[in-house]
């Protein structure tokens, strides 16, 4: 029996009346610019100095847009996510509290601090979910320079690609994906745990790989070494790498 989802909503009233009024005002202005005049924009910037309760104004703003849309909330026919970046996961973790509106006992179930990257593995939760907070940092989610990411992520990756490109549970795979990660648990979770906690988002993996097919493509087409050739060159390295050995760090 699928549990009933019980969506609380906020007490704007009671949120606005504890903003100072200059606060109110900036609520106001920017819920009329965004929501109601009749080209609304998409963007609005509060350019406040530090201290004068910008994420309280995003607090009632926040309330104020739940009831705008709180009969389509109820009804289903509306999913409502407030994405929140934030430089600094620390202050990302104390600020999506703030920002959340709801409150109560649905704190928690409501409330996702994430990177951009597992949303495939957590997209599940967030539909059914009617309304969600989600924050990301830029250095987590937005930084495109080479890393070997977190073991969650390297696991993402191996479970979009196994099938795909035929990985299998070669040691070879297994062991490139590692990294850092001890290798009794890194094999115990990829090959076992992941599959168990995590529920892919088919959507998304597929338009994933179909960005990956134009890649290949364009890369073939462009008589580039592909990145399929590349990484399967690059397991190879891993083939024969035993416990206490390394890989040049070219790799």
């Amino acid at each position: 029996m699928e549990k009933e989802n019980k969506t609380s909503f906020p007490d704007t009233a009671k949120i606005l009346s504890q903003l100072k009024d200059f606060q109110r005002k900036t609520v106001k202005y920017a819920f009329e610019q965004m929501y109601e005049r009749e080209n609304p924009t998409r963007r609005f910037l509060i350019a406040d100095e530090v201290g004068l309760g910008k994420t309280l104004v995003a607090r009632g703003l926040i309330a104020k847009a739940i009831d705008r849309f709180k009969s389509q909330i109820q009804n289903g026919t509306l999913r409502y996510d407030i994405i929140y970046i934030c430089s600094n996961a620390e202050i990302a973790k104390q600020n999506i509290n703030r920002l959340n509106v709801i409150g109560g006992v649905e704190r928690k179930e409501f409330t996702f601090t994430s990177r951009i990257t597992l949303l495939p593995v957590e997209l599940k939760e967030i539909k059914n979910n009617r309304i969600n907070f989600i924050s990301f940092t830029p250095g987590t989610s937005f930084n495109l320079r080479s890393s070997e990411g977190i073991y969650q992520e390297r696991a993402l990756i191996y479970h979009l690609l196994k099938e795909k490109w035929n990985l299998s549970y070669r040691p070879k795979y297994v062991k490139f994906f590692q990294c850092y990660a001890k290798l009794e648990y890194w094999e115990e979770y990829l090959l076992k745990k992941f599959n168990k906690k995590n529920t892919i988002d088919t959507f998304l993996a597929n338009k994933f790989l179909e960005k990956l097919d134009a890649k290949i493509a364009q890369e073939n087409q462009n008589n580039e070494e592909n990145i399929y050739v590349r990484f399967e060159k690059t397991a190879e390295k891993f083939n024969y790498l035993y416990k206490g050995k390394k890989v040049s760090t070219d790799v």
